[in-house]
C-alpha cells in the first residue's frame, strides 16, 4: 500500500465495499505555471513553491511560445501564472495576450528591471502585479496564500501593494 492511501477499515469505518481513501483527493491542488527563459529562476520558483505550498502542481516553460501551448492544451486551467517579461521567441506581455481568452488565472509579471513601459504593458494584459526578481519565498507564499483564501486580483493588489513595483510618479512641472 502506498504511503498516501489508507483502507477505510484502517481508520475504524465500516466500508460498503473494499474502498480506498486517497489523501489529496479531497484537497484541491493549486496549478502554477512558471515561465522564464533563465533556468536558475525557473528552478528557484519550483523549489520555493514546493517548500511553501502543500498541494501544488508546478508547470515550467522556457518562453512565451512554450507556455502559450501549455495553457491552450491544459486539461484544467492554471490557478496562477508567474512569467518573466524579457524572453526570446515571445515576451511575457505577448504570451499573456495570446492566452487571455483561454485563462482567468491570477497573473504576475516577474522581472529584474521593471520600468514604466513594462508596468503599463503588464496592467494592460491583466497582471495582478509586477514583481522584482529574484522573488523571495515569502512573497511567493503570501501570493499563493491569497489565492487559497479566494482573493481576487484587485483584492491582492490592494492588500499586498508593497510587494509590487509601481513606477515613480512623474512631476508635472
Amino acid at each position: 500500500m502506498d504511503n498516501d492511501e489508507l483502507l477505510v477499515t484502517d481508520v475504524g469505518i465500516e466500508p460498503v465495499e473494499d474502498t480506498l481513501i486517497y489523501f489529496g483527493d479531497n484537497v484541491k491542488s493549486i496549478k502554477v505555471l512558471v515561465v522564464d527563459d533563465q533556468k536558475v529562476h525557473r528552478e528557484n520558483m519550483y523549489f520555493c513553491l514546493n517548500d511553501c505550498v502543500d498541494n501544488v502542481k508546478i508547470y515550467l516553460a522556457e518562453d512565451g511560445l512554450q507556455a502559450s501551448k501549455m495553457v491552450r492544451e491544459a486539461n484544467e486551467p492554471h490557478d496562477m501564472i508567474f512569467t518573466d517579461f524579457h524572453m526570446p521567441n515571445m515576451n511575457g506581455g505577448a504570451f499573456l495576450r495570446s492566452v487571455s481568452t483561454y485563462t482567468h488565472s491570477l497573473k504576475f509579471m516577474v522581472t529584474a528591471e521593471p520600468n514604466l513601459e513594462m508596468y503599463t504593458d503588464a496592467i494592460e494584459v491583466g497582471v495582478v502585479g509586477l514583481i522584482r526578481k529574484p522573488m523571495s519565498p515569502d512573497t511567493l507564499e503570501i501570493l499563493v496564500s491569497a489565492h487559497e483564501k479566494g482573493m481576487k486580483a484587485d483584492e491582492i493588489r490592494s492588500a499586498y501593494q508593497y510587494l509590487f513595483y509601481v513606477p515613480p510618479q512623474q512631476s508635472s512641472n
